[in-house]
């Protein structure tokens, strides 16, 4: 049961979607909780109910407690409760997968190519039939589809499926995202650093080429917007250090800590993971994640 639920939510959540609407978010939760408590009722029926190791439970356990707490005390946390029931999910994720054999976690390992594929055939149809410049298949932009390819990269190559992992490696490439190919090149150097092979030298060629990129995007107005995104990041984390002003509640704060430019801009990210992290959940959840 636990597995076909993780499979569920690892699968199908980025395929509708991404889950970006409420209403899908709010199904997949309350398909996985009625699943989860079939489960449990299952086992103590049967008398055996496993729980994950203790120390990597009681880690858990502090997250869901700092970030209950960052949610409690947000100014705004009705408008925060649906990101805190996204991170209670995720909770749920790292708490089962111990629970779940390694005969029930090759469903997973089924299942993910799937969704892969289907992710790279709506990139091709935005690219060539609805001529997006920058596809992002189901996801809310084209950085978070870059960001979800480089998390089904490892495992694809992994399972040695080239074909796939190209076909990515290709959207990877149309989604323009230079961060995220900055962050393949980094990897692919630190993880081959002592070999020197091919992979090595391919990831210095990738790093180098696209720091270029960047430099040459020094000017463009996208540069000043990132320093006003993290510096509305700065001074929220500044203001409140411990619990944050709750989950997903950056851009609806972002406006009292900017100063409107002509034409203005917004942003529900802080478009920086780790400042939006402790702007939203505070230091303390920051530094356990």
């Amino acid at each position: 049961m636990l597995g076909f639920l993780v499979v569920c939510v690892a699968v199908l959540s980025p395929v509708l979607r991404g889950s970006l609407d409420l209403g899908v978010q709010t199904s997949v939760q309350i398909f996985v909780l009625s699943g989860t408590l079939l489960w449990l009722a299952f086992r103590i029926f049967s008398g055996t109910v496993p729980i994950p190791p203790s120390r990597y439970l009681l880690w858990i356990f502090l997250l869901f407690i700092l970030s209950g707490m960052s949610r409690m005390l947000s100014p705004i946390h009705a408008l925060s409760d649906p990101s805190w029931f996204n991170l209670l999910l995720g909770f749920w994720i790292l708490a089962v997968v111990p629970l779940i054999s390694e005969e029930k976690r090759e469903w997973l390992h089924r299942g993910m190519p799937f969704a892969g594929w289907v992710l790279f055939v709506v990139a091709v149809y935005q690219k060539f039939l609805e001529h997006q410049q920058f596809p992002y298949a189901a996801f809310l932009n084209p950085n978070v589809f870059a960001g979800f390819i480089l998390m089904l990269l490892p495992f694809f190559m992994e399972k040695k499926r080239w074909v796939l992992s190209l076909c990515l490696l290709w959207a990877l490439f149309w989604t323009g995202s230079k961060g995220a190919w900055l962050c393949l090149a980094l990897v692919l150097v630190l993880y081959h650093s002592g070999r020197r092979g091919f992979l090595f030298w391919t990831g210095m060629f990738l790093g180098f080429f696209w720091m270029v990129m960047i430099l040459g995007d020094l000017k463009s107005p996208g540069v000043l917007h990132r320093l006003l995104w993290w510096k509305a990041a700065w001074g929220m984390i500044q203001d409140r250090p411990w619990v944050g002003f709750g989950p997903g509640a950056y851009g609806y704060i972002f406006p009292a800590y900017h100063h409107p430019l002509p034409g203005g801009i917004s942003s529900i990210y802080a478009h920086n993971y780790f400042l939006e992290m402790f702007s939203e959940l505070g230091i303390f959840f920051g530094l356990m994640w």
